[in-house]
């Protein structure tokens, strides 16, 4: 259980860290989801921990609400992140497949409940 707490407030900062630069800074959505990641593998040796930074990275840089307020938004989008990360842990093949098809889907249910749940 505090394992799955330490992934959650990980995948959290990961975006909100990702937004942040993107808003704060005007960097493209792009370079910030490469330098968060970069740094993620320099610090992080748990393959668990960079996978979920991955994750977070490319649900930031794919996200359409930066506008909105991200501080509802991320900690939502971590959850479904860890929750599908456990759910398809073995069940996909390799990273870019698994960690791509997550961030696509966490992003996707965030978006739907932004336009017809949400505010």
């Amino acid at each position: 259980m505090a394992s799955q707490i330490k992934l959650f407030i990980i995948s959290s900062l990961s975006i909100l860290t990702c937004f942040l630069i993107q808003i704060k800074l005007s960097v493209s959505p792009v370079l910030t989801a490469a330098g968060v990641a970069l740094l993620a593998s320099i610090l992080f040796k748990n393959a668990e921990y960079r996978a979920i930074i991955y994750i977070g990275t490319f649900c930031a840089m794919g996200a359409s609400f930066q506008n909105s307020n991200i501080y509802i938004y991320a900690p939502i989008m971590a959850l479904i992140n860890l929750i599908l990360f456990k759910i398809f842990e073995f069940h996909f093949i390799g990273h870019g497949g698994k960690l791509g098809s997550i961030a696509f889907i966490s992003t996707l249910i965030v978006f739907l409940m932004e336009q017809y749940v949400l505010f």
